[in-house]
């Protein structure tokens, strides 16, 4: 207790000593109170002196004690007052109200009743409208648990019932007003719900007692208020609470039993049953009418309730009976309680809702059917002999679900809390393991199963109390084995939760799992440590440092970030770190900041945000307590712990900017960088606290390295480099100087300028940077040509000097667009006045902005006008406008090459002398006055006359207008006639240029479009209301229209993806707006655009052939999209107008294709939009009746549009896909039949109308294409019959099964495969097994006809997957179906459902086997040539019946153990039965099985082997065979394969098993030179496979093959050269490893060194230990080669960095393949500290010898590549005198060049750690 106070005193240092908060203001004050009575002053002066609120609630309080009697009056108008006058939340509120309440003396309560009630009648009589929720507010807190306030109502009911009925009735007539914006209605919603809350809590009691003509005024108006159905539920549902108080039972129950079947009327009767059960007692809702037969309430609305959730209703409706429902089932639980339920009727009915609703869409229905259910089965149990029968059929029903379902997860959680724990393990002893592997399958059954088993804990846990090992044992012990071996998150982040869950139950949880659980280790020791933690229990670092330290530097990710939370965390966020934890968290930071997983950099992050706000609050608490005179002691530990926080954060800022290199990856810079941004939060790096010493860390260097950050390529590095940069003081980056800031703003003139995307982000940020330098609005005048500048107007100038610069880049455009997006693309400059004006407030915006932001809108609109060519083009990816233009060509070259160039002239070719009409105007007359002198001004205005009317016009202006014809302006050549000769104008040239030329046409254009609409949409996106908007009404209007225009003609993705950002920001601004012209227009918007598609309107600003019809209807889908999803009232009836239009449209067969094409596009849009995801659920029934008629239209177009819809209705019906097979369809895309029928019931009778129309049209035995049944038989394909299949279901799956079985016989393939995979679904599970029997005797006993045949075959090979005993290997039917059959695709669909037969019986399986093979090699010469293997079969279906014949074979021989079957499959000429039959035999061997064939025989078909696949797999054979069994010939063969073969799989394959032999033949030729040459050979395959250009596959197969081969690294090399050289490539192979970019590469490196050296150890901590073991085994042995390996390791990492950063030029934009984990300076810290090292220990002779010996030719050509210039360098000495002679490195390479010579330097002593 004493640190929760402590800390909150240190989170309220502002306030007084006390911590306390400041006493709040009373009305009536002191003053007041001296008008009302001077006398009573004394009373109240405690109260009113107090100045904190705990002294001020003190007074109060003593104030009610021992009061006298005269003293009643005052204290009774004084403290009613300040009750009403404080706020809803104050405390003194709460103190005036409990001081009430405890009133004994009834004439004191009588005078704060009347007090109360007079307070409550003149508010209701003499309203403020300003204060009316707060009048309504105090009305419903004096019914909230306060006696006298609820005596004030009661006596003032009429008036207060009156007051709320008139303010209740302005509001619904303001919600029901057309005029009203959206915000308002949505505002007068919830000021009416509000209301009528307060109305029932005051009404509901005592409506009856009201007058008549009051009462009858109000149930009439609340009928209104209950049939109106544009009123939002939640306020027809209370207000049907009033009135059926009012109206009476009987009355109610008439209306419920005679109402309406229209869907008008269902929200009404909703609000009904609802008045219902919140009025009626429980006798009444079980109590029938007099009338005998009559059903009793709880009948009528269960009837109700049911028969809605059987319609297809929107989302509201939906919830509503939902709702509905769960008061049901409360009250039924309290009937049945009180046994006032006769029987078990209709309980059924009501389980049986809950099947379709456990896995609703809607979270809210489904958490209201799992209470609803909970409270039914608590029912059942009271219902006696006849619920426990409802209650085990429900408990069969449950577990026959499939496992997966959530569903089955609900039902048997609430099973388990209603008692029915022992029953289900009786079922199924093993039910708790089953369900928690579940979680490791899928990660979204984690909730569920979680929710499952924490009530299993609590049952379980409550049942043997009195044993706590067998709950342990039962519960607990499955979920530590769950811990132990989970392989997926969610399968351990369930493991945690429950453990948690446990610790509540029984505490001494942690120290039971340790005492049963011996030697407990890893995750799970660390875990049960952080939960005992959390329990309370005594932590102490000393005791468990061992395990903790070891845990932070294992290779598993996982297990070291729960080693940092076990550090991290407390229960007390001021509790100090030990100096141990310090050390141990610093070095942790150091190597784990390039964590490669995201989610493991997000823990890493979250859990040292909380290390730093510990430290924050700990050493706050710290300088508190030195403060205290009384703690003296403790003074030098305190003192101690705030120098160790002050080191750990200084040397931890420190370390991260040493990590923000040149060349740093991406997630050391994204780590960095947000770790300090949590310091600089948490500790303000500019102004840090008086413990914390950060003088020496924040240093220039170290902020230019913050400052690089700027032109990181992720926006959200750049993001936090600007916040801290923006914080720090100027002198770090020199911005009080104009010189630098100029620098800057020419730095971002380039990047504005650059054609690269990325550079006008930098740009954009850098003038960020730029706007907060004290020195930038001085550059900027000085840019603007202004004398004179006032800071507070640098963002104004900033806007206006790119604006200027925009204008010039227009202009340019406008001449030449190829020239513009090649030199000066116009999207850099919008993107930084975007930036600019992302940065301006609304107190900044004045009439200047205003005008500046109209012209800006008005360039943009021109910008517009210049791209639109390219981007509304219907080919917009190719677009050229010169493509026959010769001279348009050649300059079209020229302008490539330049812009692909270094850009070094560009600053050149810009404009010196600027066209005055281009630049801005904007500035008012306090600026120009301010600038010019009175005297010369009149001089500058003549000027201006004479330019704006045309005299003394440049030549070169004019000249640039006339030149408008060409594309290319060629004044901007100045070197035209000399570069003529360089011109490429052959056909490859040309083709290059176009299509360099294109890609920059189109980014121009597309980016530009993108830029301009994100402007606007920021525009929108502002506050209009402010006294000067940026825009006006009108000009939002404009804006409005453009996006229209540009939604509607754009056809690159790019560009209107983006215009729907804007366009949605846009209509949210319209929404919101409270003027009529705004908040209607996107109302008016969506109707001309529907009307317009509709073809009965033109476009207002467009013609229809601007709307384009193909690439998915294009932008039009986003209009409608934006529209609809940012509507502020969802019950608003424009969305529902825009889908029955649609839908409507989309069936209208009388209209154009084009309009129905694009009603379908918007359909598809709007149902996958997640925004809508409630709203639309209601359409989906229409929206699939849609999709499935429109494959039936005539034009490609409408059945191409029609299957989009139909996939995005799939994906909101089903789930999106779970199986990455798509023939596998997985049972979590499915729903069982009565549960989808129930969601769209009309869906039945049109799909059955539907198969029955296509399957008569078929009968006549003609091929008939239908398209429609596609769509169908999907359908059915994910339909299963529920456990409840036969009760209740007027939807019976059974009538498909017919019409499905005609489909299966259709003569289109895929028709029948459609219907097999669509009809077994249908069947219940039990019948299918005497269902395929039906089958199996059909095909023996009847000739059937080739289609219906293979129909039935595909039938079978779907119930053989679900019923696997069913045999269907009979010798009958191989002589019909194989023998004699003449259709190889009949004979291969049964040779495959043969393969699916476990066990074959002998007779069967010898017949087939010689039928096969017959036909297998009838007309087949056995020979393996490669001419033979060519030949291209006959038939096309012969390879499938090959595959299958192969398979087959190939198992029967496997299992008879006959090899010549399996060797003549070998040499088969055809290729895909080589292929078939030689994966089987591996996978044969692979499981463990002893094969029959010799490894001679494999040998020999490997020489003779000419397909690299089958040869692969050859290779893949040989490994499983003993190493030790090959020869150092065989090895000589496998090693020439790598050098001669290509193939990927073939030299992986080969280089595993000529490692695998050398590693034998090592021990046995140990001595044999020709091994050594071998084995260097083999050596020399590795390095060139560990390079970074190879394959992932051939670099996993080096590190794999090192990993398996660990004692190639160990053993120590003979004394022959060329076996020393062996080992050292084979060490420098590894460590191109170390830092591969794949993560499992890196963990076979881990695995290495683990094996090296006994030690589990990180990535990071793993390359240091591999350098420092290359030197252990190498360094002795050849001290020389070993650093020369390590040092050209790293010099050949500079080399390829240099070649990374060389782009292309043939290619636009277009990137290689790079290495994005490694890093030269991780390398370097990693390698050099070792070296080093090792240096410092060699004599000086032998040091000298290591520096100076030349190393052979053919190693160095191995190790390093040729350096610039061509040089080879053969020793360490002359690598160091080439860098020496070569200055000329780039900055960051020189750096680590010097790093490789201080290195090398062995004076200097480097610690290897």
């Amino acid at each position: 207790m004493a640190t929760m106070n402590l800390r909150r005193a240190v989170n309220s240092k502002e306030n007084k000593g006390s911590g306390d908060r400041k006493a709040e203001l009373l009305n009536p004050d002191l003053g007041d109170l001296e008008q009302i009575s001077n006398s009573s002053l004394d009373l109240f002066k405690q109260i009113y002196a107090a100045e904190s609120l705990s002294d001020q609630i003190a007074g109060i309080k003593a104030l009610f004690q021992n009061l006298a009697a005269e003293n009643h009056q005052i204290v009774a108008i004084v403290t009613v007052q300040w009750w009403f006058n404080s706020t809803l939340n104050s405390p003194v509120r709460k103190s005036v109200t409990g001081c009430l309440n405890q009133v004994k003396d009834e004439n004191f309560k009588t005078l704060v009743v009347e007090q109360i009630s007079l307070q409550l009648r003149k508010e209701c009589t003499e309203p403020d409208s300003n204060r009316l929720q707060e009048i309504v507010k105090n009305i419903h807190r004096c019914l909230e648990n306060f006696t006298c306030g609820e005596a004030g109502v009661e006596q003032e009911a009429e008036i207060i019932i009156s007051y709320l009925q008139e303010v209740l009735q302005e509001k619904i007539e303001g919600i029901c007003e057309e005029d009203v914006s959206p915000v308002d209605k949505v505002l007068f919603t919830d000021q009416a719900v509000e209301i009528i809350r307060v109305l029932v809590a005051v009404s509901k009691e005592r409506i009856r007692r009201l007058d008549a003509e009051k009462k009858e005024s109000l149930t009439s108006f609340l009928e209104r208020v209950v049939f109106h159905n544009s009123l939002p539920l939640d306020l027809r549902s209370n207000a049907g609470i009033i009135y059926v108080a009012g109206l009476g039972l009987n009355e109610i129950r008439s209306t419920l039993q005679n109402r309406p079947e229209d869907e008008e009327s269902d929200g009404a009767m909703l609000s009904l049953a609802h008045g219902v059960l919140s009025c009626a007692t429980t006798a009444e809702l079980t109590n029938s009418s007099s009338d005998n037969g009559a059903k009793s309430f709880l009948q009528i609305l269960l009837q109700l309730y049911v028969n809605l959730s059987k319609k297809v209703q929107g989302s509201n409706i939906v919830m509503g009976y939902s709702r509905g429902l769960l008061s049901w089932s409360s009250r039924f639980l309290e009937a049945c309680k009180l046994e006032q339920v006769g029987g078990v009727e209709g309980v059924d009915t009501a389980l049986e809702y809950s099947w379709s609703h456990l896995e609703h869409h809607i979270d809210s229905v489904r958490h209201n059917t799992k209470e609803y259910l909970n409270n039914l089965i608590q029912c059942c149990q009271h219902l006696g002999s006849e619920g426990e029968v409802l209650l085990n059929s429900f408990l069969q029903q449950t577990l026959a679900l499939p496992m997966h379902k959530k569903a089955r997860f609900s039902s048997l959680s609430c099973l388990v809390r209603a008692g029915c724990f022992q029953k289900i393990l009786q079922l199924n002893p093993d039910f708790r393991p089953e369900i928690l592997k579940m979680a490791e399958e899928e990660y979204a059954l984690v909730g569920p199963i979680t929710d499952l088993y924490d009530n299993i804990i609590k049952v379980d846990f409550s049942l043997k109390k009195d044993c706590i090992e067998d709950w342990y044992k039962g519960s607990i012990s499955p979920l530590l084995n769950q811990f132990k071996e989970s392989s997926s998150l969610g399968s351990s982040q369930l493991a945690r939760n429950l453990l948690k869950k446990s610790g509540k139950l029984h505490p001494a949880i942690v120290e039971l799992i340790f005492k049963e659980e011996k030697d407990l280790s890893g995750k799970l020791a660390l875990y049960c440590l952080k939960l005992g933690r959390e329990l309370g229990n005594p932590w102490n670092i000393v005791k468990h440092r061992d395990l903790v330290e070891r845990s932070l530097k294992c290779s598993d990710e996982e297990e070291r970030l729960q080693a940092l939370a076990l550090l991290v965390e407390s229960h007390s966020s001021v509790e100090r770190f030990e100096a141990v934890e310090l050390n141990l968290l610093k070095e942790f930071i150091e190597v784990n900041l390039a964590l490669p997983s995201a989610a493991g950099r997000q823990v890493f992050l979250a859990n040292l945000k909380k290390m730093f706000t510990r430290i924050r609050d700990g050493a706050l608490a710290c300088m508190k307590k030195l403060s205290s005179e009384r703690l003296k002691a403790e003074h030098p530990a305190l003192r101690e712990t705030l120098l160790n926080y002050s080191k750990f954060i200084s040397s931890a800022v420190r370390t991260l900017f040493s990590n923000l290199f040149s060349g740093a990856n991406f997630a050391r810079r994204g780590t960095v960088l947000e770790i300090l941004t949590q310091i600089h939060q948490t500790f303000n790096l500019t102004s840090p606290p008086s413990w914390l010493k950060l003088e020496n860390v924040l240093t220039k260097t170290s902020i230019k390295s913050l400052y690089e950050c700027l032109y990181d390529s992720f926006e959200n590095n750049k993001e936090k480099a600007l916040c801290i940069l923006r914080d720090l003081p100027s002198q770090y980056l020199d911005l009080s100087n104009p010189d630098a800031v100029n620098k800057i703003l020419d730095e971002i003139l380039d990047l504005m300028s650059s054609s690269k995307p990325s550079s006008c982000l930098t740009a954009g940020y850098l003038m960020k940077l730029l706007l907060s330098a004290p020195a930038a609005a001085w550059v900027l005048a000085d840019r603007l040509g202004l004398i004179s500048a006032e800071a507070k107007k640098v963002k104004f100038y900033a806007a206006v000097y790119v604006r200027n610069t925009l204008a010039e880049q227009l202009h340019l455009a406008e001449a030449n667009l190829l020239t513009a997006a090649a030199e000066t693309p116009m999207y850099g400059a919008l993107h930084v006045v975007r930036s600019i004006y992302s940065e301006l407030t609304d107190a900044e915006v004045d009439t200047s902005w205003s005008e500046l932001t109209k012209d800006l809108v008005s360039l943009g609109y021109s910008v517009w006008r210049v791209v639109a060519p390219v981007v509304a083009s219907d080919s917009p990816e190719g677009h050229l406008p010169m493509d026959n233009d010769v001279e348009a060509v050649k300059q079209l070259q020229k302008t490539v090459e330049r812009s692909l160039s270094s850009k070094e002239s560009k600053s050149a070719s810009r404009k010196s002398d600027k066209d005055f009409s281009l630049q801005c105007a904007v500035l008012d007359k306090v600026v120009v006055s301010d600038v010019f002198p009175d005297e010369i001004i009149e001089d500058i205005l003549e000027d201006i006359i004479d330019h704006t009317t045309g005299h003394e016009r440049p030549a070169e202006a004019k000249q640039d207008e006339n030149d408008s014809v060409s594309m290319l302006n060629k004044s901007n050549i100045s070197d035209e006639d000399v570069e003529e000769d360089g011109v490429d104008l052959s056909e490859a040239g040309i083709v290059k240029a176009k299509e360099v030329s294109s890609q920059m046409l189109l980014l121009c254009a597309w980016r530009s479009v993108k830029e301009l609409s994100l402007f606007l949409g920021d525009l929108c996106d502002r506050d209009t209301s402010t006294s000067v908007p940026l825009l006006t009404a009108a000009q939002v209007l404009e804006v409005a229209s453009f996006l229209m225009d540009l939604l509607a003609q754009t056809k690159h993705r790019g560009a209107f993806e983006q215009a729907y950002v804007a366009f949605t920001k846009l209509c949210e601004c319209l929404w919101r707006s409270g003027k009529a012209e705004l908040h209607t227009h996107p109302t008016r918007l969506l109707a001309e655009l529907l009307e317009n598609i509709a073809g009965s309107k033109k476009y207002s600003s467009s013609s229809r052939s601007g709307l384009c019809a193909t690439r998915r209807s294009a932008g039009v889908p986003f209009i409608v999209q934006a529209i609809v999803s940012t509507e502020p009232d969802p019950s608003s009836p424009v969305f529902k107008d825009a889908m029955k239009k649609l839908i409507d449209l989309a069936n209208d067969s009388s209209v154009e294709g084009e309009y129905r094409v694009h009603a379908c596009n918007i359909l598809r849009a709007l149902f996958r939009d997640t925004r809508l995801g409630e709203s639309v659920s209601g359409y989906v029934e229409s929206g699939m009746k849609v999709s499935i008629n429109g494959f039936e239209a005539s034009n490609w177009a409408e059945r191409n549009a029609a299957t989009l819809l139909f996939s995005a209705l799939m994906t909101r019906i089903f789930g999106v896909k779970r199986e990455k097979d798509s023939s596998e369809l997985s049972m979590k895309n499915c729903l069982t039949g009565k549960v989808f029928f129930q969601r769209y019931p009309s869906l039945h009778s049109f799909l059955l109308s539907k198969l029955e129309a296509s399957s008569a049209s078929s009968e006549a035995g003609t091929l008939q294409l239908h398209p429609a049944l596609y769509p169908i038989l999907l359908i059915l394909s994910r339909i299963f019959p529920s456990p409840s299949e036969s009760l209740n279901n007027p939807w019976k799956l059974s009538a498909f099964v017919p019409l499905v079985e005609k489909c299966s016989s259709s003569p289109i393939l895929a028709i029948r495969k459609l219907a097999a995979s669509a009809l077994v679904p249908l069947i219940p599970p039990e019948q299918l097994a005497s269902y395929g029997e039906n089958l199996l005797s059909r095909l023996c006993t009847a000739r059937l006809p080739t289609n219906l045949t293979h129909g039935l075959l595909l039938r079978l090979k779907q119930i053989k997957k679900s019923s696997p005993t069913l045999s269907v290997c009979r010798s009958e039917l191989v002589e019909s179906l194989v023998n004699q059959s003449a259709c190889p695709l009949i004979s291969a669909a049964y040779v495959g459902l043969v393969n699916m037969e476990k066990d074959v019986p002998q007779e069967a399986g010898d017949v087939l086997e010689s039928v096969l093979f017959e036909k297998l090699y009838n007309g087949v010469e056995e020979d393996s040539r490669i001419e033979t293997a060519l030949s291209v079969p006959s038939d096309l279906w012969k390879p499938l019946f090959s595959k299958e014949s192969t398979v087959f074979l190939s198992n029967w021989s496997l299992k008879n153990s006959d090899c010549s079957v399996m060797l003549k499959l070998f040499i088969h000429p055809e290729i895909e039965v080589r292929l078939k039959a030689l994966h089987l035999y591996k996978e044969f061997l692979d499981a463990g099985k002893d094969g029959s064939i010799d490894k001679a025989d494999i040998l020999n078909l490997i020489l003779c082997e000419k397909q690299d696949s089958c040869l692969s797999l050859l290779l893949q054979i040989c490994c499983i065979f003993s190493s030790s069994s090959f020869q150092e010939a065989d090895l000589s063969y496998f090693i020439s394969l790598l050098q001669v073969k290509q193939a990927e799989d073939v030299l992986c394959s080969t280089v595993n098993l000529s490692g695998k032999i050398i590693s034998a033949l090592m021990d046995k030729l140990s001595e044999d030179p020709l091994v050594y040459q071998t084995r260097l050979e083999f050596a020399q395959t590795l390095k060139r496979f560990s390079s970074t250009e190879q394959s992932f596959q051939l670099r996993h197969s080096v590190a794999q093959i090192l990993k398996e081969n660990v004692k190639l690294l160990t053993t120590a090399p003979s004394k022959d050269l060329v076996d020393k050289q062996s080992s050292i490539l084979l060490w420098s192979s590894l460590l191109d490893l170390i830092y591969d970019d794949e993560e499992e590469i890196r963990d076979l490196c881990v695995d290495i060194n683990k094996q090296i050296t006994g030690k589990d150890t990180s990535a990071a901590l793993a390359g240091r230990s591999l350098v420092a073991q290359c030197f252990h085994h190498m360094g002795l042995v050849w001290p020389a080669a070993a650093v020369f390996t390590v040092l050209a390791n790293i010099v050949t990492q500079i080399l390829d960095s240099d070649l990374e950063v060389d782009t292309n030029g043939d290619r636009a934009f277009d990137k290689g393949e790079m290495n994005t984990y490694r890093e030269l300076q991780t390398t370097c810290r990693c390698f050099l500290p070792q070296l080093s090292h090792f240096l410092s220990q060699l004599s000086p002779k032998l040091l000298d010898k290591t520096l100076k010996e030349q190393l052979p030719e053919q190693l160095i050509a191995n190790l390093m590549p040729t350096l610039p210039g061509g040089v080879i360098v053969y020793s360490v000495n002359q690598l160091q005198e080439y860098f020496k002679a070569h200055d000329t490195w780039e900055s960051s390479d020189g750096i680590i060049i010097r790093q490789m010579e201080s290195a090398l330097n062995p004076t200097r002593i480097v610690n290897p750690a």
